[in-house]
Parts: structure tokens; C-alpha cells; sequence
């Protein structure tokens, strides 16, 4: 792994650019949501991918691990746009990614800190962005589910769903897959961030929770890793 910019950046050796999240407490959770009240947390330093996995990424993990490639979604046809977020991954898949690439998928409470908390402020956003919902801010449907055409790539130059940490998509695009089960049952995983297809504001909350059957394939679905410090 190459570093850089003070050793807050590293490039990981899957391509991906990662963001260091300092050690230190944050503030999880909202007390309107019954699953994630607001609650502190104490996180030891951790890198995240700034951006999604993309198709291009995940093309090349299957290339070298005799993976099949999932369906392409009618959005993305035969996977063209290479550097849009891979879809149609379950769960199963996206660990799969992780243990070929050295790194793991994030907590919820990792997810969680590096969407919405301002170390400079002492403050978790409802939203990446701040406290008020503003769809200029994020890739989602406008009036109804699916009407914004799919997912969008993580290179565009209107850099979307940004959090503190400046990372990007951490509400919109996709939905992304966490570590964690999502309750004590141990039959679904947690998504995080709302997607394309979604329109309603509290679905884009980095306090909410969502669900997915851990071997299902959905085309808002995707993820992005975490490492730790010391990964090479």
C-alpha cells in the first residue's frame, strides 16, 4: 500500500483510494430511530474506501478467482460503464471481494463514523452533508422509485453524498452492505445510505438501518471496504 498526503490517504493495492478515520469517540445514532438511538462510540483508527467497489474492480477480482460476473442490471447493460458501482452482489459476494483483496467490510459503527461525524464540530449530521435533506446532494429518484436512470459513476466531477471525511456516496447511488447481522435473528445483513431507486429522505439518514438477505442480489446494492492502519 502507497501513502500519501501525510498518511490520511493510502492507495490500496486493489486500485482503491483510502481515507484514514482517526481514533476517537463519535456520536451514533438519532433517538427518533428505534433500532440506532443516539448513543456514544469509541473506534480504534481505520481506513475506508473513498469510493465504491466498481465494475471494473469487481470484473477483475472475478478474472483472477474464476468468479462469475452477477447479471448486469438494464442500466448498466453488459457492464459497460466500467467505473459505476458493481450491483447484484449479495452479501456473500462482497466478502468474497474483501478476503481476495486483504481488507474487510466495514461495521455498522465504521460506516456509520465515516458518513456523517465532523471531528472539527463534534457533530453527526443527520446527512453526509449536514442536517437538511437536499436531493442536489445525492443520486436518488425524484418522484418515484427507479426514475433516475440507475447508478452513477464514482468519477463524475459533481461529487455526490460527501461526507466530513470526503468520502463519497455515503447517502445515494447504492446501498452498501455492512459487516454486521442486522438483529439478533442472524438471517439478514445490514445496508446502509439508500440508493438510485429511492426517494423518500429518511432512507438516505446515516442513523438508518436497512436490511438484506445475505445471499439475495439486488441492483441497488453494492459496498466499499475498510483496513486497518497498518496494512500493507
Amino acid at each position: 500500500m502507497a501513502s500519501s498526503d501525510g498518511n490520511k490517504t493510502s492507495i490500496h493495492t486493489d486500485g482503491s483510494e483510502m481515507i484514514l478515520i482517526p481514533a476517537g469517540e463519535f456520536l451514533m445514532g438519532d433517538d427518533d430511530q428505534s433500532d440506532n438511538q443516539r448513543h456514544t462510540v469509541n473506534l480504534s483508527a481505520y481506513y475506508i474506501y473513498k469510493n465504491l467497489v466498481t465494475v471494473g474492480m469487481y470484473e477483475k477480482f472475478c478474472q483472477d478467482t474464476g468468479r462469475k460476473m452477477p447479471s448486469a442490471p438494464s442500466f448498466n447493460p453488459a457492464w459497460s460503464k466500467k467505473d459505476h458501482p458493481i450491483v447484484n452482489v449479495s452479501w456473500e459476494d462482497a466478502d468474497a471481494y474483501c478476503k481476495w483483496a486483504g481488507v474487510k467490510l466495514p461495521t455498522e459503527q465504521q460506516w456509520e463514523k465515516a458518513a456523517r461525524w465532523d471531528v472539527k464540530t463534534g457533530k453527526a449530521y443527520q446527512y453526509p452533508w449536514g442536517d437538511k435533506f437536499d436531493r442536489d446532494q445525492l443520486r436518488c429518484s425524484t418522484s418515484g422509485y427507479g426514475d433516475s436512470g440507475g447508478t452513477a459513476s464514482v468519477n463524475r466531477d459533481d461529487r455526490l453524498g460527501v461526507s466530513p471525511y470526503g468520502i463519497n456516496d455515503m447517502a445515494g447511488n447504492v446501498f452498501q452492505w455492512c459487516a454486521d447481522w442486522y438483529d439478533d435473528k442472524q438471517d439478514t445483513r445490514v445496508l446502509r445510505g439508500g440508493s438510485w431507486d429511492c426517494y423518500d429522505p429518511v432512507l438516505f439518514r446515516s442513523a438508518f438501518r436497512n436490511w438484506g438477505v445475505p445471499t439475495f442480489r439486488y441492483d441497488y446494492g453494492s459496498f466499499r471496504c475498510c483496513a486497518s492502519p497498518g496494512l500493507r
